[in-house]
């Protein structure tokens, strides 16, 4: 129960507010909230990639910005996740991180 209410808190926020939410909580997650939450991001990011579901390019950039930081910040929090997680996992944000416009842009965008 402890896991699901560390993902879970933000569903009723506005989406600003979400995505805020978002990238300061990974700073304070467990490392299995971390894997779940990077993991749920990779895969959303690869469905949008193949169909955008009706976004715009500013909201996938954005959405894809957020998920970049988490990542970043699950990669900087713990150490298994550094050392464990899979490398097409770690590639594939590298290049999504190209994508939006490298460092910079992903900070400006999120």
């Amino acid at each position: 129960m402890k896991y699901i209410d560390q993902l879970s808190k933000d569903r009723t926020l506005p989406k600003g507010q979400q995505k805020k939410e978002h990238v300061e909580r990974m700073h304070k997650l467990d490392i299995v909230p971390t894997y779940i939450k990077i993991f749920d991001k990779y895969d959303n990011c690869r469905r949008f990639l193949k169909n955008p579901v009706g976004k715009t390019e500013a909201e996938l950039t954005g959405y894809y910005a957020v998920a970049i930081l988490c990542y970043e910040i699950g990669m900087e929090t713990h150490k298994q996740v550094r050392d464990y997680l899979n490398p097409s996992i770690k590639q594939f944000f590298e290049a999504l991180k190209t994508r939006v416009g490298g460092e910079a842009k992903v900070k400006l965008w999120a």
